[in-house]
């Protein structure tokens, strides 16, 4: 769930998740620091229609300003109407920053690996991919823009050649090597 202001803070005990049955679903929600974005982790099963319930002041902004009752229907599909990419990660140019892109640039998923390794995109949904790699050289966990009078080159990003054209229950299977 996004916000156009940022989120401080949320009441758990204001937000229900049930389904179409009305019987109460647990749920873990998490609060991203860097966007106005609060997610809800829970088991969702396919096929299944889901409503969350957010009750006045369930969330705070960062005006201190509060939410009126809100409600969102939503609903999951079958497995096999997603795809995957199964991909090893190869090379010397460790640690490093894996991250899945649509084909406009939007951010899918990103992983932090620190040796080669094998990763899985998994319930994508169908259009087209890209892979690009952030060599971390910092250890940070984020690309560094580089310093020009302290004469610091910016952390090194590699872009994989391929496009991933993903369609609804097809898997890839792909080796990006890190040089």
């Amino acid at each position: 769930m996004y916000s156009n202001n940022p989120i401080i803070s949320f009441d758990p005990d204001k937000i229900k998740l049930t389904t179409k049955d009305s019987v109460a679903i647990s749920f873990h929600p998490i609060l991203s620091e860097n966007s106005n974005k609060l997610q809800f982790l829970f088991d969702k099963t396919p096929l299944s229609s889901y409503r969350l319930t957010l009750l006045p002041k369930a969330l705070t902004d960062f005006f201190n300003t509060h939410n009126d009752s809100l409600k969102y229907n939503f609903s999951t599909k079958e497995i096999s109407d997603y795809g995957s990419i199964e991909l090893a990660i190869e090379g010397t140019q460790f640690p490093a920053i894996i991250e899945l892109l649509t084909e406009k640039g939007k951010l899918v998923q990103k992983f932090f690996v620190t040796n080669p390794t094998n990763l899985s995109f998994a319930l994508l949904k169908p259009g087209n991919y890209q892979l690009r790699a952030i060599l971390d050289s910092n250890n940070n966990h984020q690309w560094d823009t580089g310093n020009y009078l302290k004469k610091i080159q910016p952390e090194k990003i590699i872009y994989s050649p391929k496009i991933f054209p993903i369609k609804a229950n097809w898997q890839f299977s792909e080796t990006f090597i890190l040089q």
